[in-house]
């Protein structure tokens, strides 16, 4: 896709929701924005810029600089770690925007917050993933690819569900409006292509797609190991995607979809 839009949009009653936090040394009275520079033509409306200072509020330091998370980054770039310690100011990016047939003020964020960056930010704290992006990263995997730099804003995690399936979702699908997804007690020797699968439902909500509650659909390509039933040891693939959750989803924070496979009957 060459530009902001949807091409799947169908319209929910949501709106996008983004909360995003720019640690480093960030003057509040920053530079006129270079909107051809950072393909941004400003803050949406609904869209807000809160500067903090470590001298005032310790306690955001120390709410987003704990958890696994934050321990992972720690282990990945342990060179700037001290230098996000001790940064005197950060910035946060929080707030609500309409939904719509376009990603534009997504983008605009995105531009925002790169400009953030070169103007003294160390690093992202995505709070709706619980992802760190050091400049660099943010840089080359968000804002340079454009639109397609957007999926890096959801992540795909699996845990361990059981001795031999694993519990398959997304975190972030809050910012495009639609719900997260959620695949339970998926075989461990499937996880790849569960991944997939998740993936593509992913890029098709971000697209603006709507799955309705309840909708089946079918995947041709996926393996039979995927279904974990001996009634199925052949393609094709049928799914059913039910809605459920709330917005105070306590993992999610979000509705999701639950995925599951729908098991053939012996005569079909």
């Amino acid at each position: 896709m060459n530009n902001w839009s949807r091409s799947q949009y169908q319209e929910l009653p949501l709106q996008q929701i983004h909360y995003l936090v720019i640690f480093g040394n960030i003057d509040e009275s920053l530079p006129p924005l270079d909107s051809l520079r950072y393909r941004s033509t400003g803050l949406p409306e609904g869209m807000e810029l809160e500067f903090a200072s470590r001298e005032e509020s310790p306690e955001l330091w120390e709410q987003f600089q704990k958890g696994p998370a934050w321990d992972s980054f720690c282990g990945s770039v342990p060179t700037i770690v001290g230098a996000i310690k001790e940064s005197p100011t950060c910035v946060i990016a929080r707030g609500q925007i309409p939904d719509s047939n376009s990603l534009e003020p997504l983008g605009n964020i995105i531009g925002i917050i790169t400009s953030l960056l070169d103007s003294g930010g160390i690093v992202v704290y995505d709070v709706l993933t619980a992802t760190w992006f050091d400049a660099l990263n943010w840089k080359m995997t968000v804002f340079e690819p454009g639109l397609e730099g957007l999926a890096k804003l959801v992540v795909v995690q699996h845990e361990a569900e059981a001795q031999d399936a694993s519990w398959i979702y997304t975190r972030g699908m809050r910012r495009f409006a639609r719900p997260d997804i959620s695949f339970r007690n998926v075989p461990n020797n499937a996880i790849a292509e569960a991944e997939l699968l998740v993936e593509f439902l992913t890029y098709c909500m971000m697209d603006g797609a709507v799955i309705p509650d309840g909708k089946e659909l079918v995947f041709k390509d996926l393996p039979p190991t995927l279904s974990n039933t001996t009634l199925s040891n052949t393609s094709p693939i049928r799914i059913r995607c039910s809605l459920s959750g709330s917005l105070d989803d306590p993992h999610f924070f979000n509705f999701f979809l639950q995925v599951s496979i729908v098991t053939p009957t012996s005569d079909s």
